[in-house]
């Protein structure tokens, strides 16, 4: 960016606030912890999405980005299986943590076949 300072439009600014305002009082279970949680999931996977590829998928080419609903009881036993999974200076995420199992799973279910 260059040394040129832009000046703000604080009607727009105010305008984006006034949305978010109006999303949230139609939607407050947006301001809950697992809300904020979720979104910043969402967020670390958009980043590493625009650095061009996910950290786990750097020599496996594109990667799709899927979204699925999974209850509390699952999530528990992924975030158990992530801090199972994580060392000093590797940390293991939910995602990760996901895709291991579905691999393990996929794995065996072929396998069988």
């Amino acid at each position: 960016m260059s040394g040129k300072k832009r000046m703000v439009d604080l009607a727009a600014v105010r305008r984006g606030l006034a949305g978010l305002d109006a999303t949230v009082k139609s939607w407050p279970e947006l301001t809950t912890p697992e809300a904020r949680e979720r979104l910043g999931a969402y967020l670390e996977d958009e980043r590493e999405h625009d650095m061009g590829r996910t950290k786990n998928a750097k020599d496996k080419g594109p990667t799709v980005q899927t979204a699925v609903r999974l209850d509390l009881e699952l999530i528990t036993r992924l975030d158990a299986v992530a801090r199972k999974l994580s060392r000093p200076g590797l940390e293991v995420t939910r995602t990760d943590a996901l895709r291991i199992c579905l691999l393990t799973g996929l794995q065996a279910i072929e396998k069988e076949r």
